[in-house]
């Protein structure tokens, strides 16, 4: 399965990227949003694509609206906060995501996650 994960914390992507690939999954990240962007605006493909939510740059649930609107090959949508506390019900209820993470996420969480989305991927092909 494929993921593409975006987020501003560099130190972050790397534990992901090196835990993620140890458990099978091709990972791909970008420390901007900007470029992931750019790399699905290419034609690329992700099965999920986890995004953090405050970045410098753009937030995540933005990169999410846009990557809907153009029609991006993304099949599944996780956004991951450490504000999502801080939120409203109806601010949680208007976020573009598929699924929210709270950050720091718990790793076995995500993993249970991605472990479901496979299975049902599996089931549906």
């Amino acid at each position: 399965m494929k993921l593409v994960i975006v987020d501003n914390d560099k130190a972050l992507l790397r534990s992901w990227e090196l835990i993620l690939t140890n458990e099978g999954y091709e990972a791909l990240c970008f420390g901007n949003p900007a470029l992931a962007y750019q790399h699905f605006s290419s034609g690329a493909h992700a099965d999920v694509l986890i995004t953090d939510y405050r970045m410098p740059e753009v937030n995540g649930d933005l990169l999410i609206r846009a990557s809907r609107k153009n029609n991006f090959d993304i099949d599944v949508y996780v956004l991951i906060s450490g504000h999502l506390d801080g939120m409203t019900d109806s601010e949680r209820k208007n976020l573009s995501a598929d699924f929210a993470l709270k950050k720091p996420v718990d790793l076995q969480e995500l993993l249970q996650l991605l472990h479901t989305l496979q299975r049902e991927r599996k089931h549906h092909a």
